[in-house]
């Protein structure tokens, strides 16, 4: 390659294309993960939730979170709370069928590390899946590979909680 190419790095994106990448590959994740008729309503009110209340699955320490935070690979994790220590949570949002999520909870942790530089088995990167109800065999799942498991169901009357909540 370098005596056809030589040794001198590919130059950075530019022009249009550079901004419109990051933008694209959200949009693409999205896509993706909830298909074309977009994320459902109990999917993001709950995501919603967790992301304002991130004390009800555990989390205190919490300096920031992503939504939809998108991979190189094309996938997005539904949240990714940073830590004051340093450590991460991605967390995986499901309504009624959360062995998937498991699942994928598995795949954005190793994602999360591979895009930190980190070791595939890190303990600075936990993964969580939160759902309305979680069948005795997907906590064994969960359990096996290191997920931890919330049931939460949604509050009632979800919008008057957040509208009290802020």
């Amino acid at each position: 390659i370098n005596d056809s190419f030589g040794s001198v790095p590919a130059p950075p994106p530019s022009g249009c294309l550079a901004g419109k990448s990051t933008g694209r590959r959200a949009a693409m994740a999205r896509l993706r993960k909830y298909g074309p008729g977009g994320e459902g309503k109990d999917h993001y009110e709950l995501k919603t939730w967790i992301q304002r209340h991130p004390e009800v699955i555990g989390l205190t320490d919490v300096s920031d979170v992503a939504v939809e935070h998108p991979f190189i690979s094309g996938d997005a994790v539904d949240l990714v709370f940073a830590h004051k220590s340093g450590a991460y949570t991605v967390v995986e949002i499901e309504t009624t069928t959360p062995l998937p999520g498991a699942h994928q909870a598995i795949k954005y942790r190793a994602l999360l590390c591979a895009e930190k530089g980190l070791p595939l088995d890190s303990s600075k990167v936990r993964s969580k899946i939160v759902a309305w109800s979680i069948p005795s065999d997907v906590e064994q799942f969960c359990s096996t590979y290191g997920i931890e498991f919330h049931h939460y169901r949604k509050p009632v009357d979800l919008s008057r909680r957040n509208k009290s909540a802020n």
